[in-house]
């Protein structure tokens, strides 16, 4: 019989089809893994790294000013020896055999005869209460003609016994309680001294405890649980995560739409409304490192130097005018950028406790740009000198941005943004560090002598109060 040629049977041949199966699975697997990685690897994760390494070394660096402040790590090792200390001498105490723990054991009893002498009374209270009401029942029958005067007199005599018997059972309540307390003052007496000596060494160490709590907290989330960044299985409570907040009274007009303003700039701008990230508190957690490396006094003596004496005292405005001009060098020499930094006045605008909030008013509605974007240039960043913008070429790949209506605004300009909503002006002198009077409102003040006189921005009187904002403006 003919052997048949299984090749010519198939519309492909077995190896070449085999190959070409190899190869595409090859490239299909390929280009699955890196469309995984591209939307994987955002470069808004890498600014909330740099970020997460900055607020570490801020924790770090409060818990050793904290160290220092206590006398260093001696002082501190001896504080901690010291509470343990106190926390055995109160353990102790209730040794097995020694006097507070026979008055912890009888002291136990003396409750359970207190809650066995509450609940009698209770009983008795609950069985007197109908003995009263019918006793006052047989009253009324007799009075009415429908009972016995000897009915009467036997609801009354159970009454009086019920009574009695709450007499008794208050007087074995206030007996009972007398003795618990008795015994419960002496185990206070006995406790506490110990108990004072506990509280006090707990109290010098609270504030290093906050510290090195805060410390491990940020190492324990953002360091060393890393996998649950990794790709695929980073839905499971991943700690690099796109931030927003959704203005539901803001809206954005989009021509033939109108959506409620979303805001994604915090995403990057993490410290944006944080108090640590203030060049103030940078100053002041790293002041020692900036007057060694900057050559400048440091205001904030450790309470364990010399200077202790005189750190009750306020700064002097001399040593914070040379610290703060030593804060932006050390920024710049130790990676703090710009993007980093908190925005100025928290108490006025994006501080949590601020009347604008970043809950209540975003970024954009101020700021323009492309709020929802966690693009660098998708979201209109602008630039504010050619230096500027050619290290934003340079490192993030800056370009100019099509089809945006409105663009970031420069920051010179921003305050005149005020009167989106504050569409009636407000008073001077602003108490704030950057001035309005891109968005001044010329005011008239009749002056002694000289009649009514147009004012400068910074002439006018009165502090900052701004008139309440509309419920809803488009942004």
């Amino acid at each position: 019989m003919a052997t048949k040629n299984r090749d010519q049977e198939r519309l492909y041949a077995p190896g070449k089809l085999s190959f070409h199966f190899a190869i595409w699975s090859t490239l299909l697997l390929l280009v699955s893994v890196w469309m995984v990685w591209q939307d994987y690897d955002r470069p808004w994760k890498g600014f909330q790294r740099e970020y997460r390494a900055k607020e570490a070394s801020i924790a770090l660096q409060k818990r050793k000013n904290l160290e220092t402040r206590l006398g260093g790590a001696a002082v501190l090792e001896g504080l901690v020896k010291d509470e343990s200390a106190a926390r055995a001498a109160l353990a102790a105490l209730s040794a097995e055999g020694g006097e507070l723990a026979t008055l912890e054991a009888q002291l136990k009893d003396l409750k359970h005869k207190l809650t066995r002498a509450e609940s009698a009374e209770k009983e008795v209270k609950g069985l007197l209460s109908p003995a009263r009401y019918r006793y006052e029942l047989a009253l009324h029958h007799e009075k009415e003609g429908h009972g016995s005067q000897a009915d009467s007199e036997k609801a009354r005599e159970t009454l009086n016994r019920w009574a009695s018997e709450l007499q008794r059972a208050e007087r074995a309540v206030e007996a009972a309680q007398a003795d618990h307390d008795a015994v419960a003052a002496r185990v206070r007496d006995i406790r506490k001294p110990a108990e004072a000596a506990l509280k006090a060494a707990e109290e010098r160490l609270a504030g290093y405890r906050a510290a090195q709590g805060a410390e491990v907290g940020l190492a324990q989330k953002y360091e060393n649980n890393q996998w649950r960044n990794a790709p695929v299985i980073d839905f499971i409570a991943k700690t690099l995560e796109i931030k927003q907040v959704v203005l539901k009274n803001i809206h954005d007009n989009w021509n033939f739409a109108t959506n409620v303003k979303v805001d994604r700039c915090m995403t990057c701008h993490l410290g944006i409304d944080k108090p640590d990230m203030t060049d103030e508190a940078i100053g002041r957690v790293f002041a020692s490192e900036i007057a060694k490396a900057y050559g400048v006094e440091d205001p904030y003596p450790a309470a364990g130097s010399p200077e202790a004496a005189a750190s009750a005292l306020p700064p002097a405005p001399e040593a914070l005018a040379a610290l703060d001009e030593a804060v932006d060098k050390f920024k710049k020499d130790h990676g703090f950028e710009s993007w980093m930094s908190a925005h100025p006045g928290l108490d006025l605008i994006a501080g949590p406790s601020s009347p604008h909030s970043l809950e209540a008013v975003g970024c954009s509605v101020c700021h323009h740009g492309v709020g929802w974007s966690t693009d660098f240039s998708r979201s209109a960043h602008a630039y504010q000198s050619k230096e500027q913008l050619e290290r934003w070429k340079a490192d993030y790949g800056w370009q100019k941005p099509q089809f945006v209506d409105f663009p970031m605004i420069a920051r010179e300009y921003v305050q005149g943004m005020c009167f989106k909503c504050h569409k009636q002006g407000f008073g001077w002198p602003v108490t704030y560090t950057e001035s309005l009077d891109h968005g001044w409102v010329p005011q008239v003040h009749d002056v002694v002598g000289q009649g009514p006189q147009v004012l400068k921005p910074f002439d006018s009187f009165g502090k900052l109060v701004l008139p309440p904002a509309p419920g809803a403006v488009d942004g």
